[in-house]
């Protein structure tokens, strides 16, 4: 018996089979009732469930084999590190007859991103000019360079003894994030390469006159001026010529102010 199919809602139905003709005895009952329910479309539905549970359970077999995957943690960014910038050195030397100091300054701790400092002399004992020329000016260095830059200071050479001098660094304004660090000063010792004045006495030769006394003068001279002060004893010491007759004695001492280069010295000829 072929049953049709449709999609229909409608109540449970029946059809009735009837039996006739036959050469046997038939049963009281001459038809059969049959009642499929719809069962095609029940069957139908009841197959689409299970596929569909079929399913379900195919997908949450799936997702349960595979693996689990880990949460991942983003990293956490590395502080920008820009550099401490300093003197390699609290202090430089030179001799006054080189020419130029070379003086440098370091990054250190980090090369992230350009970075500069400015620099400049000023202060010390030396005097602009007359021992070195004043100099000023900016340092800088590119991203991820770690390099030592330098900057020169230009030193007189002149003919002036004097004491070793010096010339205050400094350094000022970093930018780029960078710092200074503890070498953020410095100093410039020039050693003075002149000798020291010789020092003369002049002869003198004067008449002794006929009575009393009579001032002698002995001029005391240095070589070469200097910057210094300059002190030399003198003592008076017989000759042919007698203390307390001939002359009278004398001693003491003589001072060279800075710059100066002559003194006298007055001595008396007695008669």
């Amino acid at each position: 018996m072929l049953v049709n199919g449709d999609t229909q809602e409608e109540p449970d139905e029946t059809f009735v089979v009837q039996l006739t003709n036959s050469n046997a005895g038939l049963a009281k009952f001459h038809g059969h009732r049959h009642d499929y329910q719809r069962r095609c479309g029940a069957d139908t539905d009841a197959d689409s469930n299970t596929n569909a549970d079929s399913a379900r359970q195919r997908l949450h077999l799936r997702q349960s084999r595979r693996p689990r995957q880990s949460r991942r943690r983003m990293p956490t960014p590395t502080p920008q590190a820009f550099g401490t910038l300093q003197f390699s050195s609290a202090s430089y030397s030179i001799n006054e007859n080189g020419a130029q100091a070379t003086v440098t300054v370091t990054r250190t701790g980090g090369v992230d991103g350009a970075v500069s400092v400015q620099y400049s002399t000023g202060g010390g004992t030396a005097t602009i000019g007359s021992d070195y020329a004043a100099t000023s000016g900016t340092l800088s260095w590119p991203d991820g360079d770690a390099s030592d830059k330098t900057f020169t200071v230009a030193v007189t050479n002149d003919t002036l003894n004097e004491l070793d001098e010096t010339v205050s660094l400094a350094l000022n304004n970093p930018t780029g994030g960078a710092s200074l660090g503890n070498l953020s000063s410095a100093t410039i010792t020039i050693a003075d390469d002149d000798a020291p004045p010789a020092i003369s006495i002049s002869d003198v030769s004067q008449a002794e006159g006929n009575s009393g006394t009579t001032n002698f003068s002995f001029d005391v001279t240095l070589s070469a001026a200097s910057s210094q002060t300059i002190t030399v004893d003198y003592l008076t010491l017989n000759g042919s010529a007698q203390a307390g007759s001939d002359f009278q004695a004398a001693g003491g001492t003589l001072t060279f102010a800075p710059g100066e280069t002559t003194r006298t010295v007055v001595g008396r000829r007695q008669r």
